[in-house]
């Protein structure tokens, strides 16, 4: 990412985790499998909330003093030549060119494409996302060591699998607990998931997981398809360009 050539850096540092390591653990029992140190050779490997990346992001742009940000601005519709979107009460933005990076359900990559059919294909996995504040995880030794050291942490099992790291220099523990998909959930950011749900899938791992999983509120679990994308034909038409997870999505 080139977040230093953007004048960035400092911004993104200001609120990340730079790793030193990344540890694989057995589920059962927590015992060490490999541990692998940060590959630096093209530099420093960080992590940051999403969140986090995002604002330092727009504050650079809304630096410059030909960036506009509005907001509460959907688009509903584009036009390709002359470039120009139109938004959800009807104003018409044009432009020399239209970037559409409005994600991975982006309203604009159907249009482009001529085709609303373009479905991503499930894997068989979901994933729960959980993000603990610093506060909940220090009086326990076990969780507080997780939190406090700049390491990444990967929990093995049968058909199951947990990544973890600390993020916003250490104020917030980020978890991501893969597993097989009981086909109720959509490709959603914001689909809330069951807390029992969670603790029947790892009951038996490692006591640090299940802690984790005891200290989240029942209503701040997000349950997360995995689906994998197929190549688009095109991501250019006339003046108008995807951008991002709306062309280009990773699993």
């Amino acid at each position: 990412m080139g977040t230093t050539g953007w004048g960035v850096a400092d911004l993104v540092h200001a609120k990340d985790v730079a790793l030193e390591h990344i540890h694989v653990l057995r589920w059962e029992d927590g015992s060490v499998l490999g541990t692998m140190p940060v590959n630096k050779t093209f530099g420093q490997q960080v992590v940051i909330h999403r969140a986090d990346l995002h604002n330092a992001l727009v504050e650079r742009a809304l630096a410059l003093k030909n960036v506009e940000l509005r907001v509460n601005s959907l688009v509903t519709d584009v036009q390709f030549d002359p470039a120009s979107v139109t938004l959800a009460d009807g104003t018409v933005v044009s432009g020399d060119v239209v970037l559409a990076a409005d994600g991975i359900k982006s309203v604009i990559r159907g249009k482009l494409l001529e085709d609303e059919s373009v479905k991503p294909a499930p894997v068989g996995d979901a994933v729960y996302r959980l993000i603990l504040p610093r506060s909940l995880m220090v009086n326990d030794p076990e969780l507080k060591k997780l939190i406090d050291e700049p390491q990444a942490t990967r929990w093995i099992g049968p058909g199951r699998h947990v990544i973890a790291y600390p993020v916003r220099k250490h104020e917030l523990y980020n978890v991501v607990l893969t597993h097989p998909d009981r086909g109720g959930v959509d490709e959603s950011w914001t689909t809330k998931g069951s807390k029992q749900n969670m603790i029947n899938d790892y009951l038996g791992w490692d006591s640090r997981v299940r802690k984790i999983i005891d200290l989240v509120a029942d209503d701040e679990i997000l349950e997360w398809k995995l689906c994998l994308h197929p190549p688009l034909k095109t991501w250019i038409r006339g003046s108008v360009a995807l951008l991002g997870d709306a062309c280009h999505p990773m699993l």
